[in-house]
C-alpha cells in the first residue's frame, strides 16, 4: 500500500515539465573535400570527419546537411580558420 502512494507522489513531482531545462543543442558542421568527375569539390556535414569508417575503409561514405549521399574515395578534411584547436 505505501508503495502505490510512493508512485502516485513519484508521478506527480517527479515527471513535472516545468522543471525541465532545455539546452539549445548546436551541431557542429565540418568540411570535407572530395574529388569528383567534375573535379574538387567541398561538402559540408553534421558528421566528425576523424571519427568516420571512409578514412580506414579508402571508401568516404557522407551525408551532406541537405540530406545528400555522398561515396568518394578520395577525400581530406578541410580545416577552416578558427577551428584548428576545437
Amino acid at each position: 500500500m505505501i508503495w502505490k502512494v510512493f508512485l502516485i507522489l513519484l508521478f506527480v513531482f517527479g515527471c513535472d515539465e516545468s522543471q525541465k531545462v532545455s539546452q539549445p543543442v548546436e551541431q557542429k558542421i565540418y568540411s570535407i573535400a572530395c574529388e569528383g568527375p567534375d573535379g574538387w569539390v567541398i561538402h559540408k556535414t553534421f558528421n566528425d570527419p576523424y571519427d568516420c569508417y571512409g578514412g580506414k575503409s579508402g571508401v568516404w561514405r557522407i551525408i551532406t546537411t541537405e540530406s545528400a549521399a555522398v561515396y568518394s574515395n578520395n577525400c581530406y578534411s578541410v580545416v577552416e580558420e578558427g577551428n584548428e584547436n576545437e
